[in-house]
């Protein structure tokens, strides 16, 4: 069993923003096997940069999205996800000072973050792309 189940709940309807936050969720469990096993280092240097490049082309993906669609919410949702990145960016730059961080609970930040963005914020996108009338999200995964 994974650290971070992929489930139908977090679907947000668009394949290819599914697909990226399965990515999500495999760079998540990839931290956290890679520190089960003691190998830290390469943990925290991998991932971590993994992670910051990854989440910034999602959610390029996903704000071009909601800005296309104009989402009402996209100010606050951009936000959300500048602050997720900035964080991350200060785990990496903690680590690679020597500052002391605890792997499990940038693990489990994580794993909480992402859980909780994509059932709270992007779901709430989500019911706002459906009720869009003429919109499809079957036709908003051919528009890119």
């Amino acid at each position: 069993m994974a650290f971070f189940d992929w489930e139908e709940k977090y679907s947000v309807g668009v394949e290819r923003l599914d697909s990226q936050h399965q990515t999500l969720f495999k760079l998540v469990n990839s931290f956290y096997d890679t520190i089960r096993q003691k190998d830290t280092q390469r943990a925290m240097s991998e991932v971590l940069s993994g992670l910051i490049a990854y989440t910034e082309t999602h959610f390029t993906t996903e704000e071009q999205y909601l800005k296309d669609y104009g989402y009402p919410l996209y100010a606050r949702h951009v936000s959300q996800h500048a602050q997720l990145v900035e964080k991350v960016k200060d785990f990496q730059t903690r680590f690679q000072s020597g500052r002391l961080l605890l792997p499990i609970e940038i693990a489990t930040f994580l794993k909480e973050w992402l859980s909780g963005h994509i059932l709270g914020e992007d779901q709430r996108y989500t019911s706002f792309l459906k009720g869009k009338g003429s919109f499809s999200l079957d036709t908003m995964i051919l528009l890119i």
